[in-house]
């Protein structure tokens, strides 16, 4: 217990220093509109005891000064409660874009940090999905009953001065009837935490079906298939499935709160009576009479609405672990952080394994190979060998299970990252389209240069992009990709050209290029080739194509085989050996003169 209780002071502790770094000053001034507003009801009410006591004093004198002035001091308080409440529910609401800006930075970023590797567990897309869907609305939730226990901590402070003008066990009483309800949210918060957790996967499913079909792209395979339809009932059946479990626990919940609420409210008319005596065996007056029910009503109110707040936020805290424990891992960050010298001769692989989990199989065993500055590789083998993982590892998106990759004798993994890849321009299989301009698309190759026009369209022009860009409405303005304001969708081919630009936004000595030109035509891929060949001149170029037509182009190949490095040499060297490499040329020579 005391160990949950720490958990919970820890979390409460993350959650206010969240709160204060999205806006302090905004923060500081809700909190100080919830404590005048929490004083606002103790003053009311006593208040309204001198108005009615005055009314009393009236009848009989026959003189209204009293109660008119009362009365009016009574409005001014409501106006300035008023005034309050929209001031409170301003801060409030800013409060709320102010959360929803900083979280939706704070995640971002921490996301682009992360390591490569915490992409390929399952569970971690999992913490993602609560992160992103959760996140915002659970913490506007805890600032909303945080202000909210404020408040009525406030109110309380005031009704308690007052009932111990009474008698202070109708305090006592009050607290105890509320135990019961807040025990029953308690444990009603825990289960459903632990449903949400448990159906967690199948609500990232059926996001993943929404996108599926809001997706351009999507839209011919989708309706040919008439995949509409089963898509409708999968998410039904999940929800029917959400239902069912919702019912069972809410039933339970709905009669053990009636239960517990129904003692109360009998409590509650037991202490009314109470004063009632008090009032007419003490001979109280009819203002004491309103000021004790008053504030008996006010404080059971405060004490069920302080007990519900802090369920609440023990509910909602839940759901912001998620974020923290999200918050706490590991970035990606060098061990030396050692400057890149841009100028290197040598890459080498030495003795590198590498398996993706400890209870995968190794993508690649025992690989030892040299990549000399200034020239030209190419890694081919069937699919699975392992060549877009030595990609993945050069870049320093993993790191080998055993082995080392060393730059001039020092290992990769000890540059600082961002250095590192600054000097690296990658065109991958699996490129993005970004729903942003032609600008933008491009211009991502290198932000550092502020998206500068004429770097892009000097991009364009080397990759071929600028043909087909020149053409479009808004030129190099148009937004790319269907569902945006005068947008217009490019084919594959196309868009793998406005890919391949981002390589020609900066003079990277090192060009990745992993399977850059799958969706171009033959002639289009040769000419880009061409181009690129001429345009590396002192810079390193590492390319992963089936098309083995083109790594010709080379001045030296790799061949992967069952995720070992089997040979090594130009095309005529490796034609000649007649093996795994001379194989694969030939069969694709074959297949493109048996359909011609």
């Amino acid at each position: 217990m005391k160990k949950k209780l720490k958990n919970f002071g820890i979390e409460v502790k993350s959650i206010i220093e969240l709160l204060l770094k999205s806006s302090k000053k905004n923060t500081f001034f809700l909190i100080f509109t919830n404590i005048i507003s929490g004083l606002m009801i103790p003053v009311e009410i006593l208040i309204w005891k001198y108005f009615i006591d005055s009314v009393v004093v009236s009848i009989s004198s026959k003189k209204i000064f009293m109660p008119v002035l009362i009365l009016i001091i009574h409005f001014c308080v409501g106006i300035v409660d008023n005034l309050i409440i929209h001031i409170e529910s301003y801060f409030e609401e800013m409060e709320v874009d102010y959360i929803n800006k900083f979280l939706t930075g704070l995640t971002i970023n921490k996301t682009s940090k992360l390591e490569m590797s915490y992409f390929d567990e399952k569970k971690n897309y999992d913490i993602i999905q609560k992160v992103n869907t959760e996140s915002t609305q659970r913490l506007i939730n805890i600032l909303s009953m945080t202000m909210n226990f404020v408040r009525n901590f406030v109110t309380l402070v005031g009704i308690v001065s007052v009932l111990l003008l009474l008698n202070g066990w109708i305090i006592i009483f009050c607290l105890m009837i509320s135990v019961p309800s807040a025990l029953i949210s308690y444990k009603m918060s825990k289960k459903q935490y632990k449903i949400f957790n448990s159906r967690i996967e199948d609500l990232r499913k059926i996001t993943e079906i929404k996108n599926i079909l809001v997706n351009y792209e999507n839209v011919k395979e989708l309706k040919i298939y008439r995949l509409g339809k089963f898509f409708e009932e999968y998410a039904t059946k999940l929800c029917d499935k959400f239902i069912c479990q919702n019912k069972i626990v809410k039933k339970k919940y709905v009669m053990d709160v009636n239960l517990s609420e129904t003692l109360q409210i009998a409590v509650l008319y037991l202490l009314k009576f109470y004063v009632v005596i008090q009032v007419v065996y003490k001979k109280m007056s009819i203002g004491d009479l309103s000021l004790f029910i008053n504030a008996i009503d006010n404080f059971h109110n405060c004490i069920s609405s302080m007990f519900k707040s802090i369920i609440k936020l023990y509910e909602n805290g839940l759901y912001i672990k998620d974020l923290n424990d999200f918050l706490r891992l590991p970035v990606q960050k060098s061990k030396t952080g050692l400057k890149f010298n841009n100028k290197f001769k040598i890459i080498e692989f030495s003795h590198v394994y590498f398996k993706y989990g400890p209870n995968e199989p190794y993508i690649l065993e025992d690989i030892n190979l040299t990549i000399e500055r200034g020239k030209s590789y190419a890694f081919v083998g069937i699919n699975g060998a392992g060549k877009t993982t030595i990609v993945k590892l050069l870049l320093n998106l993993y790191r080998p299970t055993s082995g080392r990759i060393t730059i001039d004798g020092v290992d990769i993994n000890k540059f600082a990252v961002e250095e590192y890849w600054k000097n690296i321009g990658a065109v991958f299989q699996e490129f993005i389209q970004y729903p942003f301009d032609v600008n933008h698309n491009i211009g991502f190759g290198c932000v550092e240069k502020g998206f500068d026009s004429e770097c892009i369209k000097d991009a364009a022009k080397k990759s071929g992009a600028y043909e087909f860009v020149s053409k479009l409405k808004n030129g190099f303005e148009t937004n790319l990709k269907k569902g945006w304001e005068e947008s217009t969708q490019l084919s594959l081919g196309q868009w793998q050209k406005i890919a391949i630009s981002r390589v020609f936004m900066e003079d990277f000595p090192i060009l990745v290029l992993d399977e850059p030109t799958a969706s171009v035509d033959a002639r289009t891929e040769y000419e880009l080739y061409n181009k690129i060949k001429m345009l590396i001149n002192d810079r390193t170029c590492i390319l992963i194509s089936h098309r083995l037509s083109t790594v010709k182009l080379v001045n030296t190949i790799f061949v992967l085989e069952n995720h070992c490095l089997v040979e090594k040499g130009t095309h005529e060297e490796l034609m000649k050996k007649n093996k795994v490499y001379a194989s694969l040329y030939n069969m694709q020579a074959e297949a493109y003169e048996d359909n011609l």
